[in-house]
């Protein structure tokens, strides 16, 4: 019988996939009555595959799942996967893996690019001086802590939160792209090369009406009628994981007066209280995926 397949790497993957099952490497330890996986044919088990990755890309899942025997392997090395990953990272900038000797998966790991199923996390402490007692003998000395931080995702949407909550706490208001949560900030990045660039818009609004003595009063527009807010990091690997480092390279606000018109330009100092992210993985990110990698 004579099977034909798409292109000719998964017709050397079905070829290995097939020699490995005749060789029992794919074949139930014990009896059972339920079909056994190495009966789907591959087009279904590739398709399951790329449902594991899903559109957020979750490569450790798939590697998780090389390990599974030597015909999960296989599939796993798909370069067909790995290509579509690429793509989905770089988009018209993909090019091709010439460079990496001509494997899509040493260019998606070797690459510099960010990773999306978790969160960049960084730890600011600083010290802030109270107020002298009553006797003036006495300044008490504060310990501020505090955590920034971001998602990406791999449409080019970033959800940033800055706040004093540990990250056990603080992770949940980072699960889902379109929040309704005030404190976290939604902005848009691109990647070019190491870099990463974030825009962040904010429209600054107050309350439309407040309580003042059972009647309904309008409030006073705020002073500032938008902000926009640009930064710029660069990609690092620190230790034996890659691409797993955010470092601080600029940043900046554009504040716009709403009585002036008058857009004013500050820059944060980055020698202080901007410390680099550090990437955390995620695992209950993974959990639902909404597509297979196309």
């Amino acid at each position: 019988m004579s099977l034909f397949y798409s292109s000719p790497e998964l017709a050397d993957l079905a070829n290995r996939f097939l020699s490995l099952s005749v060789t029992g490497f794919c074949q139930p330890l014990y009896e059972t009555r339920m079909t056994h996986i190495s009966a789907i044919p591959l087009e279904l088990v590739m398709y399951i595959f790329k449902w594991v990755v899903s559109t957020e890309l979750d490569m450790k899942s798939l590697e998780h799942l090389a390990l599974v025997c030597k015909g999960f392997y296989a599939c796993a090395r798909d370069p067909d996967i790995w290509k579509l990953a690429c793509q989905r990272v770089w988009g018209v900038n993909c090019g091709n893996p010439v460079q990496w000797n001509g494997s899509w998966r040493l260019m998606y790991i070797k690459r510099p690019h960010l990773l999306f199923v978790g969160v960049y996390i960084s730890k600011t402490s600083y010290v802030r001086e109270g107020e002298k007692n009553l006797d003036f003998c006495y300044r008490p000395y504060h310990v501020v802590e505090y955590y920034r931080y971001m998602r990406f995702y791999v449409d080019g949407t970033v959800l940033i939160y800055t706040s004093a909550d540990e990250p056990v706490t603080a992770i949940a208001r980072l699960k889902l792209k379109h929040c309704n949560s005030p404190s976290v900030s939604v902005g848009h990045y691109r990647l070019s090369g190491e870099k990463v660039t974030i825009i962040v818009n904010k429209k600054v609004t107050s309350d439309t009406y407040n309580q003042t003595r059972g009647r309904r009063v309008r409030a006073p527009p705020p002073p500032i009628l938008k902000q926009v807010f640009h930064m710029e990091l660069q990609i690092s690997s620190v230790g034996r994981r890659r691409h797993n480092q955010l470092t601080w390279l600029h940043y900046s606000v554009n504040t716009t007066y709403r009585s002036s018109g008058q857009t004013v330009d500050s820059q944060f100092d980055l020698n202080n209280q901007f410390p680099p992210l550090h990437f955390s993985p995620v695992r209950s990110f993974s959990n639902n995926a909404t597509a297979p990698l196309e």
